[in-house]
């Protein structure tokens, strides 16, 4: 018996994906993201800390996130936590959050903003992460990647590149540029 191939093409798929949401919302989906980070990393409980609760545990430092725009380029960048390594190999670019690790306390719930954002808002993006253990940068160049139809287990992954510095935990941070709006 042999088998049929029943995956998505890969242009059906960003524009089935990206219909439904603006481009507002995808910015908004962005800093929910860095809010997300800096709740996790810093060990904040919102709730605590908006009803004036005692060990809400909000860190000595606030988290910044910069929004920087143009016609050519959209850019946003914080310094609240970074990505690590293991998680931007393993889930920050899956579709969705893996079954029965939804995260809890933050402000994400299907883990598809990222995603979304970097296929709706431009042609080019460029994701750089700095934490205590390392930094990385991924590239996703949109209009090459969905041409790109082979094998489904490679075929749906982006080249992520190590970049030799560290950040100390204040400065960890994400910075995402997209270009070719």
């Amino acid at each position: 018996m042999g088998t049929v191939k029943a995956y998505p093409r890969k242009q059906f798929f960003i524009e089935m994906f990206t219909r439904d949401i603006t481009l507002e919302d995808c910015i908004l989906d962005l800093i929910d993201n860095a809010m997300d980070s800096y709740l996790r990393t810093r060990n904040v409980d919102v709730s605590a800390e908006v009803f004036g609760q005692t060990g809400g545990g909000a860190a000595e430092h606030p988290g910044k996130i910069e929004i920087e725009f143009s016609k050519k380029q959209f850019r946003i960048s914080d310094n609240c936590g970074g990505i690590d390594r293991k998680s931007a190999e393993e889930d920050v670019f899956c579709l969705g959050h893996a079954r029965g690790s939804k995260p809890t306390g933050g402000l994400g719930v299907y883990g598809i903003g990222l995603k979304r954002a970097i296929f709706k808002l431009g042609n080019v993006t460029a994701i750089h992460s700095a934490t205590t253990d390392g930094s990385f940068e991924v590239l996703v160049d949109v209009s090459t990647w969905s041409q790109q139809e082979g094998d489904l287990a490679t075929d749906w992954t982006f080249p992520i590149r190590d970049i030799p510095e560290k950040a100390s935990q204040w400065d960890a941070s994400t910075m995402i540029t997209i270009s070719g709006l």
